[in-house]
């Protein structure tokens, strides 16, 4: 392994660990927010959720990755690193300070009641709060101290699980929803701050308009891209809105629910190949491919099981968390877990474009996947309801993976996907008709038997040369941690 690697695998271990564990704490408070709710009131709360995250991805607008991007590159210029992350933090607080602005307006001008008033402050809130920790999250990231960053990811899922069950304990109502969701978010600020000043040292905001420029510049495409990203992964609940009824929302949003946190988790898994390719492409383009390859590969990997999983239990998984009135929407999480296949190496390639200045290119590819995602929405979802939304969100899956693809050989990475595919999807394969065969009727049963077919697709990687048993001594020994500034 390259020294400009050897960092990575522990990363991934550390983020793998801490996304697992935050996920699963995250996961449980949806739970207890559905079954509170109901699923009339799961699908409002969805819809206002979905309509504050758009709005942080139109705030955030792509700045993280830049941050990283810029920071990792500048780890030993010392200077240059605090003038620019001052200049980047006097960009976040404007910002901040016209969201909250932003949501003051909107209330005295909307004339809202005292209910959807408080909410709007709320996710105001919420939204300065993510920005805010997301800028000092980043500054970690740049560092490569992952352990770091992964703790808070759990801490702050940990405290959203407590924060929800007060509110259902208590039977505060659906404010108290966005007030438990909005502290989280308040105490992942104060951690990530915490870490920040006492690992690296914190200096203070600079005003710069220049820098101010350049990073808006450099972030607006990848930003347009995590915007239409993000609608894409909310758009099938806006047009069920329109088209449909609460409790296709609902259905739809508990099952695809599933593959947004796997697809997060995919993309915090891919957090620490960031720094290292933004500092290969300024180096070396042949390190860089090799990093590509074995990236791909790893993440095809981790995306097969979890497939497997979803399809042989999906039902039993939708009715066990969420209850039998959700029990319809097991089908819809069996077809969606396909789409898994091509997110999971797809949030790699958004990495590498950021990491080689293509920002542009994954603007292309999320905007294709948008419009795919719509124009079959529309056509779909009002004879088929959510199982219209389901198709659609698979096909724009696969459309925007081969958009991302044929530009990745545009920028001369000549990677077979065939290769890459066929002995992880054999292994797959084999793995996955023991656990149908023998899905188990018992708890006990039932994991020791998905335990069974796990290490029989890794039993079949190995004997198909996937990886070797030298090949993983090699990646243990090769983690040594790289220098960095402050």
């Amino acid at each position: 392994m390259t020294e400009a690697l050897q960092k990575v695998p522990k990363n991934i271990m550390a983020t793998g660990l801490g996304q697992i564990l935050g996920t699963v704490l995250g996961f449980l408070a949806t739970v207890l927010t559905a079954r509170y709710l109901g699923v009339a009131g799961f699908g409002r709360f969805n819809f206002l959720y979905g309509l504050a995250l758009v709005a942080w991805l139109i705030l955030e607008a792509g700045l993280m990755n830049i941050l990283v991007r810029e920071l990792s590159q500048r780890l030993g210029d010392r200077e240059d690193y605090n003038f620019r992350l001052g200049a980047f933090r006097g960009l976040i607080n404007c910002i901040c300070v016209a969201t909250l602005g932003g949501a003051v307006l909107i209330i005295w001008l909307g004339g809202l009641d005292a209910e959807l008033g408080s909410i709007v402050l709320l996710l105001g809130l919420a939204l300065v709060s993510i920005l805010q920790s997301l800028t000092f999250a980043s500054v970690v990231r740049a560092h490569e101290d992952m352990e770091y960053y992964a703790l808070g990811f759990t801490l702050k899922h940990l405290f959203l699980l407590g924060a929800v069950y007060g509110v259902t304990y208590l039977d505060a109502g659906f404010v108290a929803i966005f007030l438990a969701y909005t502290s989280a978010y308040i105490f992942a600020w104060g951690y990530y701050w915490l870490v920040v000043r006492a690992r690296y040292g914190l200096n203070r905001s600079v005003l710069d308009l220049a820098s101010w420029q350049y990073f808006l510049k450099e972030s607006l495409p990848l930003g347009l891209g995590h915007v239409m990203r993000r609608t894409t992964n909310y758009v099938d609940i806006f047009i069920l809105r329109a088209t449909s009824s609460a409790i296709d929302i609902g259905l739809f949003s508990t099952a695809y629910r599933f593959i947004f946190i796997m697809s997060g988790m995919a993309m915090v898994i891919g957090y620490p190949f960031l720094p290292v390719f933004s500092r290969l492409a300024l180096k070396d383009k042949t390190q860089l491919g090799t990093g590509l390859e074995k990236g791909l590969l790893f993440f095809i990997i981790t995306a097969i099981p979890l497939i497997i999983i979803f399809l042989v239990y999906g039902k039993t998984i939708i009715t066990v968390f969420f209850g039998a009135s959700f029990a319809e929407a097991g089908r819809d999480l069996q077809l969606l877990s396909f789409a898994l296949l091509f997110i999971f190496p797809g949030t790699l390639l958004m990495h590498l474009f950021t990491a080689l200045g293509k920002q542009g290119f994954w603007t292309l590819c999320t905007g294709c996947c948008l419009g795919v995602n719509t124009l079959l929405d529309l056509l779909l979802t009002p004879k088929w309801g959510h199982l219209g939304a389901v198709w659609g969100t698979m096909t724009a899956e696969i459309v925007m993976f081969g958009m991302a693809w044929y530009l990745l050989h545009r920028l001369s990475f000549r990677l077979s996907l065939p290769r890459l595919l066929a002995r992880p999807l054999l292994a797959g394969i084999g793995g996955g008709a023991l656990l149908y065969a023998f899905p188990g009727e018992s708890l006990g049963e039932t994991c020791g038997l998905a335990a069974s077919a796990l290490a029989l697709y890794v039993l079949l990687l190995w004997l198909m040369r996937v990886f070797t048993v030298k090949s993983l001594v090699e990646l243990v020994r090769g983690q040594q941690p790289l220098r960095g500034a402050g």
